[in-house]
């Protein structure tokens, strides 16, 4: 549906196999990794009580779904029989994923805390990422790649835009989260040059984005773990502030 490139190589029916079998070692490895931050971040919403931890789920799940498309897994094993969804996933489902990542991020950071008007504007680029990835499942190429890339490139500034905000107005832990979201940030720039032929097919074009959700989903769930043990500790400290001398202690 779009450009096409890659490289040709004359290898042996051995080394071909091989080749194979360590490309699907590692995919196991992958998604085991990611299927594990879905699973705890679900398990630690009921656990802590705490909805941040389901959007953060819902986005890693929707995570695994993008790179499987991309990778082909998907299209093999869990619809090998629908060739039209097949070719939109591509699109869809990256767009898809920046509607809980939105709101995660807005209840992550406290937006509502702090400006209910910052938080009703996350709230609504949330609704926008729903409504950009049926326009990329609906039209046609190349619409739908300008489509995704322009969603894809919107609501990402916006996330980051309002993490430095949240910590601009004394989040601690939005500059966390900033850090967490740097790899993923530093090598968004690579698949989308090479959607848009700036950029031949190389290894950061083509294994950059996965390699950085690697990092970032395991960081974001640590930094979800140290938020809600220190929000539990400033709840019990003002639960017991009538049994607590404040002289001594």
């Amino acid at each position: 549906s779009n450009s096409f490139s890659t490289p040709l190589q004359f290898v042996s029916e051995s080394h071909l196999s091989a080749e194979q079998q360590r490309i699907s070692l590692l995919h196991g490895i992958y998604f085991g990794l990611l299927a594990m931050v879905v699973i705890f971040g679900w398990v630690s919403a009921l656990v802590m009580r705490d909805i941040a931890y389901f959007w953060f789920g819902l986005f890693a799940l929707l995570v695994m779904a993008t790179v499987a498309s991309w990778v082909g897994v998907a299209g093999l094993h869990l619809w090998p029989n629908d060739p039209v969804w097949n070719d939109a996933a591509e699109y869809v489902l990256p767009v898809l994923s920046l509607a809980p990542l939105v709101v995660f991020v807005a209840l992550t950071v406290s937006l509502r805390a702090r400006s209910t008007w910052a938080f009703g504007l996350f709230c609504a680029l949330a609704v926008s990422a729903l409504a950009a990835a049926v326009a990329a499942g609906v039209l046609g190429s190349p619409r739908r790649l300008e489509v995704s890339l322009a969603a894809i490139a919107t609501l990402s500034l916006a996330s980051v835009a309002g993490m430095g905000w949240s910590w601009y107005h004394g989040d601690r832990f939005a500059r966390w989260l900033l850090l967490a979201f740097s790899p993923m940030v530093a090598a968004l720039p690579f698949p989308v040059a090479r959607s848009m032929e700036w950029l031949p097919l190389g290894f950061l074009t083509q294994h950059g984005m996965q390699l950085a959700l690697a990092v970032t989903l395991p960081a974001l769930f640590f930094l979800l773990i140290l938020r809600s043990q220190e929000r539990r500790d400033y709840r019990r400290r003002l639960t017991q502030l009538d049994q607590v001398d404040p002289l001594t202690g």
